[in-house]
């Protein structure tokens, strides 16, 4: 995995609060992937993510499907 677990873990938080605070559900209410992909740049997820120059969506994606295990990812992605 590229990133590590407590990278995850923080990034986890981000995402339950951005979702409890902004859209007042939890992250089991983002069923798209479009909608995880959203909250992950609006919390600042992705923004952190792409300053490593090697990440590529793929690795975020995966980051993705942990924290928002309701979603589904329709696109294709590779690494």
């Amino acid at each position: 995995m590229k990133f590590t677990p407590s990278t995850v873990d923080r990034w986890t938080v981000l995402a339950t609060e951005y979702v409890a605070e902004k859209c007042t559900g939890e992250v089991s209410d983002v069923v798209t992937g479009s909608d995880a992909w959203e909250v992950a740049h609006r919390c600042g997820i992705t923004r952190e993510a792409y300053e490593d120059r090697t990440v590529v969506d793929a690795h975020i994606k995966t980051v993705l499907a942990k924290i928002f295990s309701n979603a589904i990812f329709k696109d294709n992605y590779h690494y």
